[in-house]
């Protein structure tokens, strides 16, 4: 196989090879594609032209997301200790709730009867080592809320 010497010249060569496609589906979309991007251009200047007006916005987040890890990155040893205690609290209220929860039915039993019809228990507080359940009268409650309404307005 001979090759011209021309076609072997550095300023010729690609470093790819071509061949040649002759479906003409693949022409017909290969021209609809060209005809959509030509359509497209206009539309490309314009995001072109905003796209200057946006690169200080940009610039300016960009400081500022430098700034905030850096704080991030100063903060991070307080943050991991506080996690830390965080997660002693929620552990000791998960333990308090189940306590809460075994607590519930008790108290329900020992107010029975002990309720108006429009009242209901909201929570066990204690005072002077005496242990009381807060009632709350719900039409009471309800005209509240209406009053609360109608001054709003």
């Amino acid at each position: 196989m001979k090759i011209e010497k021309d076609l072997l010249a550095v300023e010729n060569y690609t470093g790819t090879r071509r061949i040649q496609i002759s479906n003409q589906m693949v022409i017909k979309f290969k021209k609809e594609i060209d005809n959509y991007q030509k359509q497209a251009q206009p539309f490309l200047k314009k995001m072109e032209d905003l796209s200057k007006l946006l690169d200080p916005s940009y610039a300016t987040i960009s400081e500022h997301t430098k700034e905030i890890n850096k704080i991030k990155a100063e903060m991070a040893g307080t943050l991991e200790l506080y996690n830390k205690e965080l997660k002693e609290v929620e552990l000791l209220d998960q333990k308090a709730q189940m306590i809460k929860n075994k607590l519930q039915p008790i108290i329900d039993k020992e107010i029975e009867g002990k309720l108006g019809e429009f009242e209901k228990p909201l929570h066990l507080t204690e005072e002077k080592g005496f242990f009381f359940v807060e009632i709350a009268d719900e039409i009471e409650d309800f005209i509240k809320s209406k009053r609360a309404r109608k001054n709003v307005k």
